[in-house]
């Protein structure tokens, strides 16, 4: 009798508890809040069977910091190098890469290319392609308005430049590393162009490295460029009236135009065969700042004047949000916003507003209402860069289809990503060490060869290169098995050979801290507001287990050995030359 007691009086003491949680507001709102942040973070757990690729290096002659690689219609392989070349290779039976020709665009003058294109109509005898680059070649401390795209011509049994013809003039970039990123055509043949944000989180950043720039009219966008309506008279100036111009892309028959709103920054966009356009876009580290909409605030920004806005006035500005933001996986559709305010434009809400930002001036704070959302999350700090839709039936066709993306930071792979029949977003992600398909020095872009499925892989980390990676299946060849068997070996030595703290460095922590440890999106490692100087035991801790400010952790990605390597190699840098002569 009394266990029946007491298991009614349990059964109705939780029931309570249920009714209390239920129609509790700060508890429902906390249960809200937590699926909402987490039901789009996508788990890497899948495996696709008999599928696997093995990593070549190609050698010296693939050497240099490319940005982006493209294959032409004379079924060469072209490397647009961050100075302004381009250099075409012969893709040899075995995947391997032979020198052709370098072509110099720019002379002896040195431009920051990044975006490179092969118009639809080019062929091997008219080999035509666009590309986007900036006149200030330093990524960082760049002026503003310096952008430009450009159409190219180039000889077909030279290194002949035959035509470089300026299209766009006075494209915005910011100060920093956020620039006219990369291109493709559509299927209504005009030319898409991912443009970069001039802030982190819409409003001017405080770091001198951003130089305090408010976003333009034209960026944190994807651009779209009719090419039937350029003026007779080139290039079309694109400065808009914040900068000093006059240009309008708003008017019915301007030829560049906005299509999509809110990307941060998109270094590559793919237009795949379902007729979707998709683009990685990288999340901001926190600490960075929103915009108001209120026009009484000493921090509104004004409106341009072609833009007209009608919503609330009371969305708030944030000053160094707490938390980092997600890098995701967008399909952009006409007239969408997806989530990188611009104040110009009349946009002022950070991604999905009180889910995504935890500073309390944002409780209550909802998605903008145009806001479109996302087709996949890579989390936080992977640094999602090159995509490409792979096309090439190897495996029984089980890849085709699917997007490959670079994650440049952290995981060093490519991912391969399941685009949906139904909704055309992503439910289904591999990642690339079971595939084969890891062990870069931050991978940046990509490119397929469509007729093997062989794939290159632009390595941004060190010095550059290309690497390939081959498909194992029954199609592949005599002569590339024989070379993969001898590259295996080589890969085999060199997983035995223990990185150096400077190699580490190099390959994890450049993309964050710069070169010496004096910083870039992360904090200076060598000046005197680095609070852990060379503790070893802190640093280590910090390496191991991430930071509150954005740093992830590293237990899981490097062992043991290396961890102790790279904090030894950190806690050096304190009492480097470059940390002595700081004033």
């Amino acid at each position: 009798m009394k266990k029946y007691v007491f298991g009614v009086i349990a059964i109705g003491l939780l029931m309570a508890l249920g009714l209390y949680l239920a129609t509790n507001r700060p508890f429902k709102n906390f249960v809200k809040k937590s699926i909402e942040k987490f039901r789009y973070q996508q788990a890497s757990n899948h495996t696709i069977s008999d599928v696997s690729f093995t990593k070549i290096d190609l050698g010296d002659e693939v050497e240099g910091l490319f940005t982006s690689l493209v294959i032409g219609p004379d079924r060469k392989l072209y490397g647009g190098l961050k100075e302004g070349k381009i250099k075409r290779y012969l893709m040899q039976e075995d995947g391997s890469l032979k020198l052709e020709h370098t072509f110099y665009l720019f002379g002896d003058s040195a431009k920051l290319m990044i975006g490179i294109r092969f118009d639809p109509k080019a062929h091997k005898d008219s080999l035509c392609l666009w590309i986007t680059y900036s006149e200030s070649e330093s990524i960082y401390n760049g002026p503003n308005w310096v952008s430009s795209l450009a159409r190219i011509r180039l000889s077909n049994n030279s290194d002949e430049v035959m035509e470089n013809t300026l299209i766009i003039e006075h494209l915005p970039r910011s100060a920093s590393d956020h620039l006219t990123n990369s291109i493709d055509f559509g299927p209504d043949g005009c030319l898409y162009i991912s443009q970069g944000s001039n802030t982190s989180m819409g409003r001017a950043d405080d770091e001198k490295e951003w130089l305090a720039r408010e976003e333009s009219l034209l960026s944190a966008a994807v651009l779209r460029l009719d090419l039937n309506k350029l003026p007779s008279f080139l290039p079309l100036d694109a400065k808009t009236p914040e900068g000093g111009g006059t240009y309008n892309p708003y008017e019915a028959d301007a030829p560049l135009q906005i299509y999509g709103t809110g990307l941060r920054n998109g270094y590559d966009l793919v237009w795949h065969s379902n007729g979707k356009l998709y683009s990685t876009v990288n999340g901001s580290m926190r600490k960075k700042n929103t915009p108001t909409s209120d026009p009484n605030s000493p921090k509104y920004v004004p409106l341009s004047k072609f833009v007209t806005y009608k919503g609330p006035k009371n969305i708030p500005a944030v000053t160094k949000v707490k938390n980092p933001q997600h890098d995701f996986l967008l399909r952009i559709e006409k007239g969408g916003y997806y989530g990188h305010p611009n104040p110009i434009r009349g946009e002022y809400i950070l991604n999905r507003g009180e889910i995504d930002v935890e500073n309390p001036e944002y409780k209550g704070i909802k998605a903008d209402p145009n806001y479109r959302g996302f087709a996949f999350d890579f989390g936080m700090h992977a640094s999602a860069n090159g995509i490409i839709e792979y096309k090439s039936n190897r495996f029984d066709g089980k890849l085709k289809g699917m997007l490959i993306v670079t994650r440049l930071n952290i995981y060093h792979d490519l991912m391969v990503l399941k685009v949906e029949d139904d909704t055309k977003d992503v439910r289904i992600s591999y990642d690339g060490q079971p595939l084969g398909l890891s062990g870069m020095n931050s991978p940046l872009d990509l490119i397929e060869d469509e007729k093997t499925g062989n794939i290159y892989v632009a390595e941004y980390g060190g010095k550059g290169k290309i690497t390939l990676f081959v498909p194992n299946d029954k199609e592949t060849t005599y002569i590339t098995k024989s070379k993969i068997k001898s590259n295996k070996t080589s890969l085999a030595a060199k997983k035995v050979v223990a990185f150096s703290g400077t190699q580490l460095f190099e390959q994890r922590c450049t993309i964050c801290h710069g070169e010496s440890g004096q910083g870039g999106s992360g904090p200076s490692l060598i000046d005197d507001k680095w609070i852990y100087g060379n503790d070893s035991k802190k640093i280590q801790q910090i390496i191991e287990n991430g930071s509150k400010n954005g740093m992830p952790p590293w237990k899981n990605i490097l062992t043991e050995t290396e961890i102790q390597t790279l904090t030894k190699y950190v806690s050096s840098l304190s009492k480097s030359p470059v940390a002595q002569s700081k004033p």
